[in-house]
């Protein structure tokens, strides 16, 4: 198997950024569910904050590695 170069310090930075964002994306989605459970009514769309969600950790791996990550992907949930 063929080694990968380490990724640039900056991209280790984003990467973290978005793994924080990654975070408070399922927090919100969380606390979604639990108020509608609880009868709340909800004014988002969760189902778009979960894609949302995905989003963000394909740009992740893509950041820290682009070999890694398949950015047709992305391209195609935007069709």
């Amino acid at each position: 198997m063929k080694t990968l170069p380490p990724a640039p310090q900056m991209n280790r930075e984003i990467y973290l950024q978005m793994g924080w964002l990654r975070n408070h994306l399922n927090q919100i989605v969380r606390a979604c569910n639990q108020a509608r459970r609880q009868g709340g009514d909800i004014n988002i769309d969760v189902e778009w904050l979960k894609e949302l969600e995905d989003r963000v950790r394909q740009l992740q791996l893509q950041v820290l590695n682009p070999d890694l990550a398949d950015p047709t992907t992305i391209e195609k949930q935007d069709k």
